[in-house]
């Protein structure tokens, strides 16, 4: 999906994900809203950095602080830049896909909500109902194994 909407447009994967999968299977534009598991955040001087093997544990920064996995923790604030860079996307997104989640972590719900008072499309694909559900357009209740590759395969016919 992501290489086609390059070509004709724009594409953004916004992940609550911190386990880098979509990266590796090749996304390139992605927002991890809850950070990485893969970088690591200096408690001292907040600098991050990728670090794919700890050499110490705990590791620590040049600057002698120790670090810790740059990823939300509960009780933690979203990166103000990073939210900014998801609802400027938002605004002009066309489709919203919400993809294998419950809906209990309150922000992905609400920036649903955002893209679908922006004129987005929303489709949810999910195992079971969730707090998308009243969101969407269209909900399709099904692996998303299973139901993307139907979804974009009839997309693509609509959009050639």
């Amino acid at each position: 999906m992501e290489r086609h909407f390059r070509e004709i447009g724009s594409f953004l994967l916004v992940t609550q994900n911190v386990d880098g999968l979509h990266r590796r299977a090749g996304n390139e534009n992605i927002v991890e809203i809850h950070g990485s598991i893969w970088r690591v955040r200096c408690t001292e001087c907040g600098r991050e950095c990728e670090r794919l093997h700890l050499d110490t544990v705990p590791p620590h920064c040049s600057c002698g602080g120790v670090e810790r996995p740059a990823v939300l923790w509960f009780g933690e604030s979203y990166d103000s830049i990073v939210l900014e860079t998801v609802r400027a996307a938002l605004e002009k997104a066309d489709v919203c896909l919400v993809i294998g989640s419950s809906g209990q972590v309150s922000l992905p719900v609400a920036l649903a909500r955002e893209a679908r008072r922006s004129g987005a499309m929303v489709v949810e694909v999910n195992l079971e109902r969730s707090e998308f559900s009243d969101v969407a357009d269209f909900s399709f209740f099904d692996k998303a194994g299973s139901a993307l590759p139907e979804l974009w395969a009839s997309w693509r016919k609509l959009i050639r």
